[in-house]
Parts: structure tokens; sequence; C-alpha cells
């Protein structure tokens, strides 16, 4: 009983803990050659996913932490796992569709790409005040509109991960409220949001998580991970 109590208060633990659990399930099925990069990819999703928080905890919603410390469990958790779900789906799924990038850009380019998205990112948010939702994916379309214009072929397995990730969310949000079908009002700062509700969960949530699948997956094809 006080799992459930748990989880059922601390949605953010439920979410960070499953997608590990995906991360976890999802390790055997990748190539043993890919598993170094797969940690790479998760650490830095990792990093870069507590800064993002720190965004949507302004303007999106406030979840609570097991611990209430500067850098969370959650934060670290839910970055770790999603980055690296995201890594494994879209390689799994290029790998079946036999789908490879037909181009490849200098290390330059690449460290320009990635700057233009942090500033992009950060920019939006902190220097013209763009909600974070906006902001988020506004940057996250970047990737997607690269890989448009040099592979198309590309934006299907990307779309395909961006889908997987939804359907996992999804599941957890169904999760939740039936464990407390008020966590959406205790956690969200839906004044702040457009109120539109997909069963019973605002829809920002379910458009980022699309977003940061498909443009996750078509950043690491561009960073050729």
């Amino acid at each position: 009983m006080m799992i459930y109590e748990l989880f059922a208060t601390h949605f953010y633990l439920l979410a960070a803990l499953g997608f590990f659990t995906v991360w976890l399930l999802l390790l055997p099925f990748l190539p043993k050659n890919k598993r170094k990069a797969l940690i790479i990819i998760s650490l830095s999703t990792m990093v870069l996913g507590y800064f993002v928080e720190q965004m949507h905890f302004t303007d999106w919603w406030q979840p609570n932490f097991v611990f209430n410390t500067p850098i969370t469990f959650e934060d670290m958790m839910f970055g770790f796992g999603f980055g690296g779900v995201v890594y494994a789906f879209n390689n799994i799924f290029s790998r079946h569709l036999s789908i490879t990038p037909n181009f490849a850009f200098s290390l330059v380019i690449k460290i320009f790409l990635v700057s233009i998205s942090l500033v992009s990112l950060f920019g939006l948010f902190y220097i013209l005040h763009v909600h974070s939702f906006l902001s988020s994916v506004f940057t996250l379309c970047i990737p997607i509109v690269i890989v448009a214009v040099y592979d198309r072929r590309l934006l299907l397995p990307s779309i395909l991960v961006g889908v997987a990730v939804t359907i996992i969310a999804t599941l957890g949000y169904l999760l939740v409220l039936y464990m407390n079908p008020h966590f959406v009002g205790e956690t969200y700062l839906l004044s702040q949001l457009t109120g539109i509700l997909v069963l019973g969960v605002p829809i920002e949530e379910f458009v980022w998580f699309f977003f940061a699948g498909t443009g996750g997956a078509t950043a690491l094809s561009i960073l050729e991970f």
C-alpha cells in the first residue's frame, strides 16, 4: 500500500522508473557495438533533461519529488531512461526498415547544429520569454526539418519512435489516473496551458512526447549515433 500511495502522488518518479525499465528491456535488442553509444546518449540526455525540466517547472507542471534536493533523482532517471529509449527504438526501427542515412555532416557542422538548437531552446524561453512547451517543440522541429530536407526516408523510423514513446507515456498516464484521478489538477499549471485535455491529461504532454521522440531520433541520425 505504501508503494501504491507513493506512485499515486509521485507521477514523475513512476515515469522515470517506467522509462528506465523500458531502457533495460530494449537493451538486449541492441547490437553489442551500439551499447556504448546508448550509454553516451543516456548520460547526455540525463544532463540536458535536468536543465530542460527547470524550464517546465516554471510554467508547465510542478510534480512531487521523493527528495527535495537541488538535483532530483527523478530528473536524472527520466532523462537517462528517455534518451536511451529513443536511441534504442531508433536503432531497432532503422535496422528493421533497412534505412541508414545517405548524408554525413562534418564535425564542425554537427557542433554548429547542436549549438543552434541549444540557443533556440533556452534563448526562446529565458530571453524571449516564450512558453517552455513552445520553446521545446520549436527546437525539436529543427532536426526534423533538416532530415526532411536531406533524407526523408529517415522520417519514418523517427516518427515510429515518436509514436512508441507517446504510447508508453499514455499507458503511464492511464495508470496514474486510475491510482489518483486528481493528479492532473494537483500537478499541472493548467492556467498556463491550453486547457485542452485528452484522456484527462493536458494535450501538451502527448504533443511533447511525440516531438521529443521524433525530434530526438532525427537528431541522432544527424549526429550519426
